[in-house]
C-alpha cells in the first residue's frame, strides 16, 4: 500500500468518525431521495454503455444459453 493510498484511508477514517460523533447519520429517506434524483438519467447514461459490453457477452455464451436471454436494445 502506497503512502498516499495510507493517508486517504485515514482521511477517510477520521471523517466518518466526526460525522458519526455529531450525530449526522443518513436516514432512509435520504438514500431514497438520491436513488430518485439518479433515477431519471440511469438508463439513458449507464445502460447505454452497457448495451454493447451486454452483447459481446451473450455472443461468447454457448448457444443453447443465449437463444434463451433477451437481447439488449441496439442502437
Amino acid at each position: 500500500m502506497s503512502v498516499k493510498n495510507l493517508l486517504n484511508r485515514i482521511r477517510l477514517n477520521f471523517r466518518a468518525a466526526g460525522l458519526a460523533l455529531a450525530g449526522r447519520w443518513l436516514t432512509s429517506g435520504d438514500v431514497a431521495a438520491s436513488y430518485d434524483a439518479l433515477a431519471a438519467t440511469y438508463q439513458a447514461n449507464w445502460l447505454a454503455h452497457l448495451c454493447r459490453t451486454t452483447d459481446r457477452l451473450h455472443e461468447l455464451l454457448p448457444e443453447q444459453l443465449s437463444g434463451q436471454l433477451p437481447r439488449t436494445i441496439r442502437r
